[in-house]
């Protein structure tokens, strides 16, 4: 597989819009890999490294278990592992029981009832509750 494919794979996964595709994985072409979720690094000798980035400003080298830092012999190895490790993670939903729903639902709703009051507060700094005229 090739980089066009790998990023064709990726577009096709659930819940991933063609537009998202460049923060899931890039080819730093240049060597100097951006914090996405996954960067493939080529070298000049045919290999190529990967990074894992926090979609902000830090890129970490993927290691093995020993803490190398895997390199991959070509193109195709690389994109091959990168498409197993994107699928096999966005695969993955997390299950919730019931009552963890519902808690969620309304930590939700307490959060929207706060940003509902500042936002009438922003909108009307100097309420009239007769402190201020």
């Amino acid at each position: 597989m090739n980089y066009a494919e790998l990023r064709a794979r990726i577009a096709s996964l659930p819940d991933v819009a063609p537009s998202f595709v460049p923060c899931v994985i890039e080819w730093a072409a240049d060597g100097r890999p951006n914090p996405t979720l996954l960067s493939l690094v080529p070298h000049p000798d045919g290999t190529v490294t990967a990074t894992r980035g926090d979609l902000r400003e830090k890129t970490e080298p993927v290691r093995d278990a020993h803490g190398d830092v895997i390199v991959f012999t070509d193109e195709s190895a690389a994109c091959e592992w990168a498409w197993t490790d994107v699928h096999e993670s966005w695969g993955s939903r997390p299950q919730y029981s019931e009552e963890q729903q519902r808690a969620a639902a309304a930590s939700g709703d307490a959060q929207r009832r706060r940003r509902a009051t500042r936002l009438r507060e922003w909108e009307d700094p100097h309420p009239r509750d007769g402190i201020h005229p």
